[in-house]
């Protein structure tokens, strides 16, 4: 005969180091049917409950929450958890999902569930995302639903305030929305604009005669992020703030946020501004660009810094795709960018140019060579080595 085991009430209290005091109710049962497996459910509901993942993200919210038997995934079938209020009172996101790697992306998609949801979740304020380089507040609706396939998001985010730095350069948010449509998976639309305050390192021409100072006048600035969070279209304006100054064009204002900033000497110019989603953005718009103006001799570009311990030089490259098997780079250090003197060791070696040549044998493995030359760096003083470095090696390379 079947039989049924109940659940009349289950009370918890959660508490933090800083004193908060979290709630958990919870009742429901298991029914056990003769010859079949069992089911259940319960239904929880959570108050000012903290969920947190270390380096990831910490939240407190409400909600109420219905746990069944789901879908049978592995020879497990795992718990499904639906619920249409929680309520994010709090929230800060630390992971940077801009800079996944590709086995960082596949490690997401592979990895086991313990369990499937369908929950909407709503924040009014107070949902900031704070990556190295950025601290935005949002607030939020959007539907999340975990399928033993994939996580699937609709609605939308709105930014209320937050700042973003490019190059070492502090943008005020003044919009962006994330829409979420599962059109491409979870890769949003952006509409997004920002703002700063940027000095030119030379002063621009102005249409006031009476206007004869030398002295660069400050601009500001302001960046549009449109199209998915993947592939945005990156556009820069300027408006003067002394009148009569001319405008500066998208080529200036590029000038001046990057290879400007490295021309004053400031060394906070070179805390990892090549690494932050908007630099990525604009290599990848531009080197579509660079493509189309060689027609298709130079296929990409990439303008990089070598390690702070080694000198932090700018180093800019140019690849070309000469075949399906065989590409060939070329990269070389701009002058006069690595001006800081190594920590730690006395000697290290830097690259000064180096030239790859890459051979597709066949799905999977790829022959490289490399010939490298090099500078060495001992102290403050800098030169470069006399035998060119020269490398083969055999790669294996998963394409999904």
């Amino acid at each position: 005969a079947a039989s049924r085991i109940s659940l009349d009430t289950l009370t918890a209290v959660q508490r933090s180091r800083q004193g908060e005091v979290g709630r958990v109710s919870a009742h429901g049962g298991v029914d056990l049917p003769a010859g079949g497996r069992p089911h259940y459910r319960f239904y929880v509901s959570l108050r000012n409950f903290t969920a947190v993942e270390t380096g990831l993200y910490a939240a407190r919210f409400d909600g109420d929450f219905a746990v069944t038997d789901g879908m049978r995934v592995g020879g497990e079938v795992l718990p499904h958890i639906t619920s249409d209020n929680v309520e994010v009172d709090r929230a800060v996101i630390l992971y940077d999902f801009t800079r996944q790697s590709e086995a960082q992306q596949v490690q997401a998609s592979t990895q086991k569930l313990y369990w499937t949801y369908r929950i909407r979740v709503h924040a009014t304020d107070n949902l900031r995302w704070q990556p190295s380089d950025g601290d935005i507040e949002f607030s939020a609706d959007l539907d999340l639903d975990q399928t033993p396939e994939k996580l699937v998001i609709f609605g939308d985010m709105e930014a209320l305030r937050g700042t973003y730095y490019f190059l070492s350069n502090r943008f005020t948010v003044d919009k962006a929305t994330l829409t979420f449509d599962d059109v491409r998976g979870v890769d949003p639309v952006v509409d997004a604009e920002a703002t700063t305050r940027l000095t030119p390192s030379q002063a621009q021409p102005s249409s006031l005669a009476s206007d004869a100072s030398e002295t660069p006048k400050p601009y500001i600035i302001t960046v549009r992020i449109t199209g998915r969070s993947s592939q945005p279209v990156v556009e820069f304006d300027s408006t003067p703030t002394e009148a009569g100054a001319a405008k500066l064009d998208q080529a200036q204002i590029l000038r001046e946020l990057t290879l400007g900033r490295f021309g004053t000497g400031d060394p906070s110019a070179l805390v990892d501004p090549f690494n932050s989603y908007l630099t990525r953005a604009i290599s990848r718009q531009l080197s579509g660009e660079l493509s189309r103006a060689f027609r298709g001799y130079l296929t990409d570009w990439e303008i990089a810094r070598e390690s702070r311990e080694v000198g932090g030089g700018l180093t800019v490259g140019v690849g070309s795709q000469l075949n399906n098997r065989l590409a060939v780079r070329y990269r070389q250090l701009l002058p006069g960018t690595g001006r800081y003197a190594p920590t730690g060791n006395t000697t290290n070696s830097l690259v000064e140019r180096d030239i790859e040549a890459e051979y597709r044998i066949n799905r999977f493995f790829y022959i490289t060579s490399q010939l490298t030359q090099k500078r060495t760096a001992a102290g403050t003083s800098t030169g470069v080595s006399g035998t060119p470095d020269f490398n083969v090696n055999l790669k294996a390379r998963w394409e999904y």
